[in-house]
């Protein structure tokens, strides 16, 4: 019983080796109008002991701050795992595997980490311009720094009722920085958002979105070279929300990311790819998670 409880309040990775999601949370200027600061965190941990041994560690938090029509936000994001597995080779001409054979491999699967600062300045009850500077990695997805900056409008496209539409159009400039040994790249990209909110009932919320980033700019990758619009990296989250007091809320959330150019995947610690070997991270990476959030603020 002990164990169940202790799960419904922590963040569950359905799948650990993810590439860093900064997070978003799109709140629309109506319902941020609001002066003052807002804070709120969420952490988690997973540990397999036995059979199956692996560990995974999560967090994140959200700081901003409105006044008028100004606001400023903070993001953070963590995530680390790792698993040990038993690998089996017969090396010695014996049919079978002996006690010999037998070698324990430990494996970082995860270690993404993104930081995210925006300011939004609202014009109207609609609409804002916003602008933002990001950083993040995961060095098992293969990308050890992007770094980049984003500028562009948010307007509220639909109202009605306990329902929002928001949907923003911008542009992204970010450099990139591998862990294999491939130059690094700039991206010039235009950004797409859209953003559902839905609140049918006090204690009750839902938020979809999805962010896309296509590029502007021709580029070197590892399998050769892409022209514009050929390097699209689309982002998705889902959540829902349930609040259980005036301060703490549990909640489901289903995220993706997809990204039509992989970074070169680094090999296994210890070792290098072969001469003109270089395979790629996958192209899409989802991760579910039951999250118990705490609003600070």
């Amino acid at each position: 019983m002990l164990a169940a409880a202790a799960t419904a309040a922590i963040l569950l990775a359905a799948r650990g080796a993810h590439a860093a999601d900064p997070t978003f949370t799109f709140t629309s200027p109506d319902k941020a109008s609001h002066d003052g600061w807002k804070a709120s965190a969420q952490a988690g941990v997973n540990v397999s002991t036995g059979n199956a041994q692996a560990v995974s560690l999560s967090a994140t938090g959200s700081v901003s701050h409105r006044s008028g029509d100004d606001r400023f936000s903070l993001d953070a994001f963590g995530a680390f795992a790792r698993s040990r597995v038993d690998v089996a080779a017969d090396t010695n001409g014996t049919p079978g595997i002996g006690p010999d054979e037998i070698h324990r491999v430990v494996q970082t699967t995860s270690r993404a980490w993104s930081l995210k600062g925006r300011y939004d300045r609202f014009v109207g009850a609609r609409d804002s311009l916003y602008g933002a500077v990001l950083a993040s990695g995961d060095e098992p997805a293969g990308k050890k720094l992007l770094a980049g900056a984003q500028v562009g409008v948010s307007r509220d496209v639909l109202r009605r009722g306990p329902s929002t539409v928001t949907l923003e159009l911008g542009y992204d400039v970010a450099h990139q920085e591998y862990v294999a040994t491939t130059p690094d790249l700039t991206v010039h990209s235009a950004r797409f958002f859209a953003g559902y909110e839905l609140t049918p009932a006090p204690v009750v919320g839902v938020k979809v979105s999805l962010e896309l980033l296509t590029n502007l700019n021709a580029e070197p990758i590892a399998s050769g070279r892409v022209g514009p619009f050929h390097d699209d990296r689309l982002v998705g989250r889902a959540e829902l929300n349930l609040k259980l007091t005036d301060r703490g809320s549990l909640g489901v959330r289903v995220r993706g990311r997809y990204d039509s150019a992989p970074a070169p995947r680094p090999p296994p610690q210890g070792t290098s790819w072969q001469a003109g070997y270089v395979p790629l991270a996958d192209r899409l990476d989802t991760v579910s998670e039951l999250v118990f959030s705490f609003n600070f603020l």
